[in-house]
């Protein structure tokens, strides 16, 4: 970490059949030498090593009360003990997208930036408000690959037509690829994250 520099907390969100070593090698593109990374893993396993945000009972139909009651825990121990909500990024990419639209924006916190990438909502019918009244001042980067055959394209581009209708605080940057985080992206995050806390 750089002395005499604001410490800047990241939260990064594995996806389906990750861990919280997953995000370690995303973290090192993103060269935020003064970033403090923040790793929770999914408690439900799927095979050796690998882990779910969901568990599928049956088709269609996911439990994710085990996720939930991780994660409250997890942030209450191991983040806003350390640290203001409105200091705190975080990055989830797929499964973990899709803890950030439907966990982490109904939180009642602000947070410095959310950013999804190559996300979806398990609900396809949900019509409740995504984000808390308390996240209007959050922005919100949502990133997904044009060619993306796991999670196609045009599941970011309707969550994001849904958050446009409650904040003015996000954005959509469509990148050339599939299902992975573009060099591209991530460049453009980590602008928004320094650019952030050089406002302070």
């Amino acid at each position: 970490m750089i002395k005499n520099k604001k410490v800047i907390p990241i939260l990064g969100i594995h996806g389906w059949k990750g861990n919280k070593k997953s995000f370690k090698s995303i973290a090192e593109l993103f060269k935020i030498e003064n970033a403090d990374w923040i790793f929770p893993q999914a408690p439900y396993l799927v095979e050796k090593n690998k882990y779910s945000w969901s568990k599928e009972t049956s088709k269609g139909k996911y439990e994710v009360k085990e996720s939930i009651k991780y994660l409250n825990q997890f942030l209450q121990d191991s983040v806003l003990t350390k640290y203001k909500s409105k200091d705190i990024n975080i990055i989830g990419f797929s499964q973990g997208a899709a803890i950030c639209y439907e966990y982490i924006l109904s939180l009642p916190f602000q947070f410095s930036g959310v950013y999804p990438i190559s996300g979806f909502l398990r609900d396809q019918n949900i019509q409740e408000p995504l984000l808390h009244k308390k996240q209007k001042k959050t922005p919100i980067f949502i990133g997904h690959g044009k060619n993306d055959n796991i999670i196609p394209v045009k599941s970011s581009e309707k969550i994001y037509k849904m958050l446009k209708k409650e904040t003015k605080n996000v954005d959509i940057y469509l990148y050339n690829g599939g299902h992975k985080i573009s060099f591209d992206y991530i460049k453009q995050a980590r602008k928004r994250i320094l650019n952030k806390v050089s406002a302070y």
